[in-house]
């Protein structure tokens, strides 16, 4: 006889998994219009002496685990709504693809 699916079933650390990627992915759109932007010590810390994308990358791949971590400890033992996190993680995704998108940064960058 096939077990049957219970309640104990939790989904709080996939969709911590989830958003704390939309976060990290969002992270290197603002990180890439801060480059863009500002000033030679913003460019200074994120360029790490490894090329462009460097400082970018591991700071986004600290914001990841950072918030990955938070969020998983938080929502762990919870069966969270889906409906609310695909929307925060379409927000995010939506935030970094404008952040990038060339015309919308070169836009930002020139000061209006």
């Amino acid at each position: 006889m096939p077990s049957e699916p219970s309640s104990r079933y939790t989904n709080g650390g996939a969709a911590a998994a989830l958003v704390a990627a939309a976060l990290a992915v969002c992270t290197f759109g603002v990180l890439t219009l801060l480059m863009s932007v500002s000033a030679a010590s913003w460019r200074a810390w994120l360029n790490w002496r490894i090329g462009a994308f460097g400082g970018k990358h591991i700071s986004m791949l600290l914001v990841w685990l950072t918030a990955w971590g938070l969020l998983h400890w938080r929502w762990r033992q919870r069966t969270v709504a889906w409906r609310p996190i695909v929307w925060t993680i379409a927000a995010l995704l939506a935030g970094a693809l404008a952040l990038t998108f060339p015309p919308l940064l070169h836009f930002l960058s020139s000061g209006g």
